[in-house]
């Protein structure tokens, strides 16, 4: 009887690291993280999407918006106060496609 509540308890225990570590995952949104520079307008100011808390934020210059994921879609909104901007990865370029601003690489420190 022990052994098999031994066994119970391990697999609960088991279960539950395995529920955590799926509900701490960042859910595909690793990708889109980190600072990304213009490539049609090398100087406008770098573009910056990162994680605070649970919330996801775009910085550019001094101002920093909140940011959704589109899990079903795979993409990254912005209201921009004048309509939404989605913000997709092109993975076989390692760019990010910004609606309305163009392509974007990661900038290498």
């Amino acid at each position: 009887m022990k052994s098999k509540l031994n066994q119970l308890l391990s697999a609960v225990a088991t279960t539950a690291m395995f529920a955590l570590t799926s509900c701490s995952s960042t859910g595909g949104t690793d990708k889109f993280m980190g600072e990304w520079q213009s490539l049609e307008s090398p100087t406008r100011p770098h573009m910056t999407i990162q994680q605070r808390g649970d919330n996801l934020t775009l910085l550019e210059g001094k101002k920093e918006v909140p940011v959704t994921y589109d899990k079903d879609n795979h993409k990254l909104t912005v209201n921009t106060g004048l309509g939404a901007m989605d913000i997709i990865y092109l993975e076989e370029k390692n760019h990010l496609l910004v609606t309305g601003a163009g392509e974007y690489s990661k900038v290498v420190k």
